[in-house]
């Protein structure tokens, strides 16, 4: 029998082959395996530095915990651009020109992360959600009328749904970069809630990068550990 021994911090692997083979190469899953066993070599080295280094440190100085909880924090405030603003308006009219529509959601029976973006095509600056490719539809070159239109169709669809909710996105300058069609529904049939929705707006590169997600406390609802009712009056 032919040996290929693999080492790592653990001792040694030994692969067999039968006499037969001596003379081929070894095969890609013989290679693969003994990849995987570096690599997993590696990773439990790493692993053992970081307890070690935690022990050492962390354990004896509270303050380091904090400081950590700090950066991680300061890390995810920056991801969202402070550049950006929402402001809700009092009408529907919007910006006359092409958009690009992105109709965010009714992906299911009751899914309420269901929103609509309008991007204008007049500038530099792309709208761009933070999903899968499946979770939203885009539509180019839409005009300013009927991208409004099949926006307030598109959220309309939920059964609770009362009214949208329409504001734009701008930057600093205030220059309009697009708008945002969120519905409203009605409370008691939505934990409570007439908006539902948590939406955060990161600028970067020309790039409006869009993130949706429930309000924590309609998630936690929907989870069954309930919400008490002073959320409700909210």
């Amino acid at each position: 029998m032919a040996v290929i021994s693999v080492k790592n911090s653990g001792g040694e692997r030994k692969l067999k082959r039968h006499r037969l083979f001596n003379r081929r190469r070894i095969s890609d899953a013989e290679i693969a395996f003994g990849f995987f066993v570096k690599q997993l070599d590696q990773n439990l080295t790493s692993f053992d530095r970081f307890i070690e280094w935690y022990n050492r440190y962390m354990k004896r100085n509270k303050l380091y915990i904090l400081f950590v909880f700090l950066i991680i924090n300061v890390s995810a405030c920056s991801m969202f651009s402070p550049n950006l603003k929402r402001e809700v308006l009092k009408d529907d009219m919007i910006r006359p020109g092409n958009y690009t529509l992105i109709l965010y959601g009714a992906r299911y029976g009751e899914d309420l992360e269901t929103i609509a973006f309008l991007d204008y095509e007049g500038d530099d600056v792309v709208f761009e959600p933070f999903a899968r490719a499946d979770d939203y539809e885009i539509k180019y070159h839409v005009g300013d009328g009927e991208a409004l239109t099949e926006a307030t169709k598109f959220i309309s669809w939920y059964p609770s749904f009362v009214s949208s909710q329409l504001s734009r996105i701008t930057d600093t300058q205030g220059r309009v970069l697009g708008y945002e069609l969120r519905p409203r529904y009605l409370r008691i049939l939505t934990y409570g809630h007439s908006d539902v929705l948590r939406v955060r707006y990161s600028l970067k590169d020309k790039k409006v990068i869009i993130y949706v997600s429930l309000k924590e406390e309609v998630e936690r609802a929907i989870d069954g550990n309930g919400a008490d009712e002073s959320e409700f009056e909210k």
